[in-house]
């Protein structure tokens, strides 16, 4: 009676490790993925980083699991802060990127394939008309561009905020379930969990 009601109150705080683990697989494929892609751009020094706190991020949570199938609390406030960092990286870069490409100090390279494409088109323009209606395909096309990129930056702040804010307050709550349940749970019950004799 005592192992199967354990059992039922120990399963919620157990799905957290396969949260967790969840975690560590998406960080780490999207960390080495943004940390190949900076370097095979030019080495874009602040995707870089965030590529690189991804799979540190990830490698934490795949840490976390383990003490969480080993019902250690403590895990629970590691896991924490390491998604609020996350969060606070995905924020502060995502931010940064949004206000450079508002003042004009990012963004150059789709003003030069633009110069080129306008060039390779007014080549072929003989009147000043067809000139202006290049000119203003051209501005259309950089400005729906850039609106683009203000966007793709402006999720990864989104992101930060509500996914990472989320995992967060998730670990805080299931940190809390894990000490009510060894406060509750007689200890020789907690040594079999803890051993892995008893799901």
């Amino acid at each position: 009676m005592q192992l199967g009601q354990a059992r039922l109150r120990i399963a919620p705080v157990l799905r957290a490790a396969r949260a967790a683990h969840r975690a560590f697989v998406s960080l780490v494929f999207c960390g080495v993925i943004t940390a190949l892609l900076a370097v095979v751009s030019g080495l874009h020094f602040w995707a870089l980083v965030m590529g690189l706190w991804m799979f540190a991020a990830g490698v934490i949570e795949y840490r976390g699991a383990e003490q969480i199938r080993r019902l250690r609390p403590k895990v629970f406030a590691k896991l924490r802060l390491n998604q609020l960092l996350l969060g606070a990286i995905f924020i502060l870069i995502g931010g940064w990127w949004m206000l450079q490409l508002k003042l004009g100090f990012s963004g150059h390279w789709i003003d030069r394939g633009l110069d080129q494409y306008k060039s390779t088109l007014l080549s072929g323009t003989a009147t000043s008309g067809g000139a202006r209606q290049v000119g203003g395909l051209t501005h259309l096309v950089r400005e729906a561009m850039f609106l683009m990129l203000y966007v793709a930056y402006g999720s990864i702040v989104a992101f930060g905020l509500i996914v990472q804010g989320w995992m967060a307050w998730y670990y805080t709550h299931r940190g809390r379930q894990l000490r009510t349940y060894l406060d509750q749970t007689p200890s020789w019950i907690i040594d079999l969990q803890r051993s892995g004799h008893l799901g």
